[in-house]
């Protein structure tokens, strides 16, 4: 219910270990792992919830790739996390993937949970968000996350 518009193209989110069916070979899919804090059950199907999106594009930021629709529902999705589960989410994921979440949950307004995971596991090197590496890149002092990316769309006020 966060996204103002559908992707271009379905993504299945697949546990470690599951291969996509042949039958949905037209679709987009992103081997991740998250603990159950990520994910919320609808009439049976499994989703990510605002948790688990935040950690699953903190953990694999190159499986993301709507950033204008992030950067439209991220500032509204801060009341949605939880450090705690946020936190469980990231439980196995490396210190950067931890930045990341931190860095997300700050555009989300969600300052707390950033504190939160930032005092779990304190930000030592600098980390990129995303994939474009360029000298007007936006660096975040508190997270060390340098970011070419979703920084343009979000101080534009609109997102896209």
């Amino acid at each position: 219910g966060l996204a103002q518009r559908l992707p271009e193209r379905e993504v299945l989110a697949l546990p470690v270990g599951v291969t996509l069916p042949k039958a949905l070979s037209d679709w987009r899919s992103v081997t991740i792992s998250l603990s159950a804090a990520g994910v919320h059950k609808s009439d049976g199907l499994s989703h990510w919830n605002a948790n688990g999106l935040i950690a699953g594009i903190a953990i694999r930021p190159s499986g993301y790739r709507d950033l204008a629709g992030l950067a439209q529902w991220l500032p509204q999705s801060g009341g949605l996390v939880e450090a705690d589960a946020l936190a469980a989410c990231l439980a196995h994921a490396p210190t950067s993937a931890w930045q990341r979440a931190a860095y997300l949950a700050r555009w989300a307004g969600a300052e707390g949970v950033a504190d939160r995971l930032m005092a779990e596991r304190p930000p030592k090197t600098p980390v990129w968000f995303g994939a474009t590496r360029s000298a007007g890149a936006t660096h975040d002092p508190a997270t060390k996350i340098t970011d070419a990316d979703l920084a343009p769309l979000m101080n534009t006020g609109v997102g896209a």
